[in-house]
Order: structure tokens, then C-alpha cells, then sequence
């Protein structure tokens, strides 16, 4: 007869590990990188901010904010940056040398003026579609009354 192995438990699997870098870990004085900043956002080719990340080896695009947080002058140098980029991709789409469905995805990031026109004009058309509900269903309950009106006159007229 033979015999069985026993069965053997599933080992469970080993949490990951976070990722590190390898080497000496890096530190980034926000005041040096406003002045990289800025003159990186005065190049023509630079239209994505993501690319500065990648330059400096930035993991991680929240860096900017907590950045701009820290040190005053990398806050305006993000602010022009961001400025920069807009007024460069806009006027290559005039050029109709960028494309129209990407400067529409990618212009709210940049241009917060157009952002918060466009939030407007959705709010505004959102209030418009809300009132025609409203005087749609004010109209459906006025014929509504007007057909129950005739429908009480006509069952007075029975009796």
C-alpha cells in the first residue's frame, strides 16, 4: 500500500518591502530648485511638468506642492512655470503645431484662470438644466390639476 506525503501548509507571503533607492538618499533644497525651475521653464521644449520631476529624479509629482509649501520663492517659481507652459502650448496650438484634444486635457493643470472659467460655465449650465427641470415639472403639474379639474367636472355632470 502506498503511503501519502503529507500535505505540506501554504507558506503566506512575505509583505513588501517599500521601495528605497539605492545609494545616499536624496534631499532637495526647494530654494536651489526654484532658480532650476525657472530657468528649466524658460527652455521651448519644456511643456510638462513632469519632466522637471524626471530631471531632478523626483519620484513623485506631490513633491511640487509640498515644495511650494516650504519655500515662498518656489512657489512663484512654480506659479510662473506653470504660466510659461500655458502661454507656450497655447500659442503652438494656434499654430496648429500642438494637438487640440491634448491642450484640452492637459491646459487645466496649467491655466487656472481657464479652469475656474470652466467650473463656472458648467455651474451656470447646471442651473439652467436644473430651472428647465423645475418649469418642466411645474408645466406637467399644471396640466396634471387642469385634467383632473376636468375629470372631477365630468364626474359631476354623471351625478
Amino acid at each position: 500500500m502506498a503511503t501519502k506525503k503529507p500535505i505540506k501548509a501554504k507558506k503566506e507571503p512575505k509583505p513588501k518591502k517599500p521601495f528605497k533607492f539605492v545609494g545616499r538618499p536624496r534631499v532637495w533644497n526647494p530654494d536651489e530648485l526654484a532658480i532650476k525651475l525657472n530657468e528649466w521653464s524658460k527652455q521651448e521644449d519644456s511643456r510638462w511638468l513632469g519632466d522637471f520631476l524626471i530631471l531632478i529624479e523626483a519620484p513623485s509629482h506631490t513633491y511640487l506642492s509640498r515644495w511650494a509649501e516650504e519655500s515662498e520663492d518656489f512657489a512663484t517659481s512654480l506659479r510662473m512655470a506653470k504660466l510659461r507652459i500655458a502661454s507656450r502650448v497655447r500659442n503652438q496650438l494656434h499654430d496648429d503645431s500642438y494637438n487640440a484634444s491634448l491642450f484640452h486635457r492637459e491646459i487645466g493643470m496649467y491655466d487656472s484662470m481657464l479652469k475656474a472659467h470652466d467650473r463656472e460655465e458648467k455651474e451656470f449650465e447646471a442651473s439652467l438644466k436644473d430651472k428647465q427641470n423645475t418649469n418642466v415639472n411645474e408645466e406637467a403639474l399644471k396640466s396634471a390639476q387642469s385634467i383632473l379639474t376636468m375629470i372631477a367636472a365630468f364626474q359631476n355632470k354623471k351625478s
